[in-house]
């Protein structure tokens, strides 16, 4: 039994989501007794009688069952009976654990087996004494008698009804011929699933109140191949005694083996798909401390919806993704998804959205402090009757002190489990009270920490990534580094081939005019060491000589300048372009703030963004523009699509995150310049990307691939996300009216086609082949009227030669 149920409250309400006991039969036992937190007395009084009553019910037919099968199915060979007897007991506590609720066991081998070998005496007993078994031997606390009971009666039930139909279409225990019988075969292992699955189920839902059907499909029916897969080998194992004798046992073993383990990989996948999911809002926006743009508030929005697309795939025991749905709707019926008003809120969604509301303001944010339970609760009250339920505030305000007194019991609970040693602290020193605010301070400054550190360190990747002017990247990327790590002065260092030195090309923070034109021989000092070893390196500096040419500061040289004089803590790391050195990033601070290990990590991520702004850089420069910008709209070109598409698809695979492209084409531009000149046509393509890029985030690349093509490189976004952003885009453009000489509007039209890694394709000529086809497809579907069904070239692969 679970433990006794205590009183309804709020939070017990909002948290019937517990870990659940996992079940040791075939599909799942069944939760006796109704979870902590009931719903009323007077409902759970109903269902723990019709629960019961369901038990005994099931109990009385499977005691049937079982005399039955002796009276009108004989006596089977005892020595046989006895091996598959003992084969399911021992082989019951090998089981594969269900999402949610039970196992999946490959006891029902050998139960199916004795049925078509020994007939359904000999299964029903073999199957209860499985159960039973599998009951007993489960680690952990016992279980009470009845649910033991339960475990053994209803797979008797589900053993005879499973033989009566074998009997029924033909087959024949002892004597199996599968190619007359094996109809006979499928139709006993459905039924066995059938039963064993819906006796199960049905107990689960007289004792949660879950909807039956609701309850079977998602909790049970994707564990019908688990039956098919053992009825397989168990019809195997049968053929084999039949020709063998008991040998085709021990035979058999390593079937089973395999058997087990493959369900147990797939079972952990589900259970991966569970815990993990998809990370539908990312993590820069749920830290961001400022307000949302529109298109990061659509994707918050939409985390609802796919969360419950996530949830429908799992086994929860209860409709939890009703409550996922709805736990952002506003009682006013102003809220999202779905805009549902009062009543028509599930009250698990009411009850949620009032704890989550609460336990936010009360929690520690990165831009703001906690409020505390009285201004927080008086918050609450002010949204009741347009955000929240009033008949849920106000359970929640009579039950306020007893839930802070609850709340202290749990946390004075796990304190004194993690207490310390006493005898270690000085005298007058609560241990207990001094340790765990030092754990709590340190776990909430490290969550703190990790937040800010991760937020920034977006901002920088999307700043670098597409970043072409060096000065702008680095004054953007300074101000997000004094977040990371602390420094006096920043200086970007970049290497001189000819002469070389390490030559200042960035400095920020004091002394810049100072560093402004600093050289560091290469090797020499501690820059020019990390750059020959290509190894990032901090420490206090000396500028006497010293051995090791990394421990010689940066500054040596400046020291006479009282103002740098201080400047002794040092943290660099260099900038590498596979094993070429760029450059190195050096910060430096007084002697008395020093730089810790720690920092070194974070400098090495922030160094790898660095080095691909000064790539970018540099190879903007060397072309004076050209190299990799569309002169007419200012949009990167396809050579910088070939540069940056691999770094793209590296960190994709890196991350384990998705990366899709657009390819746009605008239909019948030539018409355009035929008829309103050339010049128009350019300022209709400098508006079109315009309105293209208006559409994108700060990390997604707009490129002008060919003359009237586009393709839109947009990462983290998958199938579904690019659809949406697709028609965004062709709205927006089919809806404008660009404008010709004479202030007369022109439309346009466009055909999209998009792909996405890794699903169609895992290199840069796969997706866009794939993107231009189903462009293709678009334009063929929009121009059926033409004699070749397009108006255009047919796809043979490359068609335009990209502009460079």
């Amino acid at each position: 039994m679970d433990s006794p149920g205590v009183g309804p409250n709020l939070w017990t309400c909002a948290s019937t989501i517990r870990s659940v006991p996992q079940e040791p039969v075939w599909v799942s036992d069944w939760l006796l007794a109704v979870r902590r937190g009931g719903t009323g007395g007077d409902l759970v009084s109903r269902l723990r009688a019709a629960a019961r009553a369901y038990i005994v019910a099931v109990d009385v037919a499977g005691v049937a069952a079982l005399a039955a099968s002796f009276v009108f199915g004989g006596r089977p060979d005892l020595v046989r009976l006895l091996v598959a007897v003992a084969a399911a007991a021992l082989s019951s506590p090998f089981r594969i654990p269900l999402p949610v609720m039970g196992n999946v066991s490959i006891a029902f081998t050998f139960v199916f087996a004795a049925l078509l070998v020994l007939g359904i005496p000999a299964a029903a007993i073999t199957a209860a004494v499985a159960g039973m078994a599998a009951s007993l031997l489960r680690r952990g606390t016992r279980w009470p008698l009845n649910r033991i009971l339960f475990n053994a009666l209803e797979l008797a039930v589900s053993s005879t009804a499973a033989g009566c139909v074998f009997l029924l279409a033909g087959g024949t225990p002892g004597q199996l011929d599968l190619a007359q019988e094996w109809p006979a075969v499928l139709l006993s292992a459905g039924v066995f699933f059938v039963a064993n699955s819906c006796l199960v189920a049905g107990a689960i839902s007289l004792t949660d109140e879950i909807p039956f059907f609701l309850n079977w499909r998602t909790n049970f029916l994707w564990t019908g191949p688990a039956y098919l897969a053992g009825a397989f080998l168990g019809t195997a194992l049968t053929l084999g005694v039949q020709n063998f004798g008991l040998l085709a046992l021990g035979l058999s073993l390593p079937l089973l083996y395999v058997l087990y383990f493959s369900l147990r990989l797939y079972a952990e996948k589900v259970a991966e798909e569970r815990r993990h999911g998809r990370q539908v809002v990312p993590e820069h926006i749920l830290c961001k401390p400022g307000p949302l743009t529109r298109e990061e508030t659509e994707k918050m929005r939409i985390h609802p919806r796919i969360g419950v697309e996530i949830l429908e795939t799992i086994s929860f025991p209860f409709p939890l993704t009703d409550v996922v749905r709805s736990h952002h709707e506003k009682w006013d019926g102003s809220g999202y998804p779905d805009h549902l008003k009062g009543e028509e809120i599930p009250i698990t969604a009411r009850i949620l959205s009032v704890v989550d509301c609460f336990d936010a303001l009360t929690s520690d944010r990165p831009y703001r402090k906690p409020l505390s339970p009285e201004e927080a609760l008086k918050y609450v009250q002010s949204e009741t009757g347009t955000s929240f339920d009033p008949a849920v505030v106000e359970a929640l305000v009579k039950n306020m002190d007893r839930l802070g007194a609850l709340a202290a019991e749990i946390n004075q609970s796990h304190e004194t489990s993690t207490a310390p040693d006493k005898r270690r602290l000085p005298k007058g020193v609560d241990p207990l009270t001094r340790d765990t605010n030092q754990l709590r301070t340190s776990i909430t400054e490290t969550i703190q920490s990790a937040q800010r550190e991760l937020f920034a360190l977006y901002e920088i990747a999307q700043s670098t990534a597409r970043s072409l002017n060096l000065d702008e990247a680095m004054g953007f990327i300074a101000g997000k580094i004094a977040h990371l790590i602390h420094y006096r002065c920043l200086v970007l260092y970049l290497y001189d081939k000819e002469r070389r030195v390490l030559a200042a090309r960035y400095v920020h923070g004091l002394h810049s005019q100072r560093l402004g034109h600093h050289t560091i021989p290469l090797g020499e000092r501690m820059s020019g060491w990390s750059a020959v070893h290509r190894m990032p390196i901090h420490g206090i500096t000396h500028e006497e000589p010293v051995l090791r040419e990394g421990a010689r500061s940066d500054l040596e040289e400046l020291m006479s300048d009282r103002t740098v004089e201080g400047l002794e803590s040092s943290i660099v790391a260099p900038l590498l372009d596979g094993d070429a050195v760029l450059g190195v990033l050096a910060l430096y601070d007084l002697r008395d703030r020093p730089y810790e290990d720690d920092n070194l990590r974070v400098i090495s991520i922030v160094a790898k963004h660095v080095a691909t702004a000064v790539r970018n850089a540099l190879q903007y420069s060397a072309g004076q523009g050209s190299a990799l910008i569309d002169p007419l709209t200012r949009l990167p070109n396809a050579r910088y699509l070939f540069v940056s598409f691999e770094e793209e698809i590296s960190r994709a695979l890196r991350q384990q995150v998705p990366l899709s492209i657009i390819e746009l084409d605008v239909n019948d531009f030539n018409e355009v310049n035929d008829h309103h000149g050339h010049p128009a046509g350019d300022r209709i393509l400098r508006e079109l990307a315009r309105l293209v890029r208006a559409q994108l985030r700060g990390c997604d690349t707009c490129v002008r691939y060919a003359a009237d093509e586009f393709i839109v490189i947009v990462p983290g976004v998958g199938k579904q996300e690019v659809n949406r952003l697709q028609r965004r885009i062709q709205e927006a453009i089919e809806d404008h009216k660009f404008i010709v000489h004479g202030g007369r509007p022109v439309r346009l039209s466009v055909s999209m086609g998009s792909s996405s890694f890794p699903e169609d394709g895992k290199s840069f000529d796969a997706l866009i082949a794939v993107a231009d086809a189903r462009m293709y497809e678009v334009k063929s579907s929009r121009r059926k009227g033409d004699p070749d069904g397009s108006g255009y070239q047919r796809f043979t692969g490359r068609r335009s030669m990209p502009v460079n």
